[in-house]
């Protein structure tokens, strides 16, 4: 028999079970907390300075590049309409001395030198590599 003051050897093992099919507390040292607090914060805000970088990058971009097509576009009417300008001007010319009978019509090579003539170029032999159909 078990003397008093002494426990029983069987008792002991039902704590020690008992004590083990107890739910674990987790638990963080302060340092661990503070590393990964701290570790959280920089990586939101770089990501979100990266995230506005790489987005203000975008928009510049596109932006510079439909300036650059507007000034592109702009350049080329302007050269265009400088090679049918002084074309138009001379059509117009020609439409209006052929409504006033000055210039026949019916006649190619007195087109042909009148053209000529507006051009500033002299006929040479009838060839001036103008052809009217």
């Amino acid at each position: 028999m078990p003397r008093s003051g002494t426990q029983h050897p069987v008792s002991n093992s039902n704590a020690a079970l008992a004590q083990n099919n107890r739910p674990r507390r987790f638990r963080m040292g302060i340092g661990t907390a503070l590393m990964l607090g701290f570790g959280l914060l920089v990586f939101t805000a770089a990501s979100s300075v990266l995230g506005i970088g790489l987005w203000s990058a975008r928009e510049n971009t596109i932006e510079l590049l439909r300036d650059r097509e507007e000034f592109l576009v702009d350049l080329l009417e302007q050269r265009v309409r400088g090679h049918l300008d002084p074309v138009m001007t001379a059509n117009e010319d020609l439409a209006q001395r052929i409504g006033q009978g000055l210039v026949d019509s019916t006649k190619q090579q007195e087109l042909v030198n009148f053209i000529a003539r507006r051009h500033g170029r002299h006929t040479a032999g009838g060839r001036h590599g103008l052809y009217l159909t």
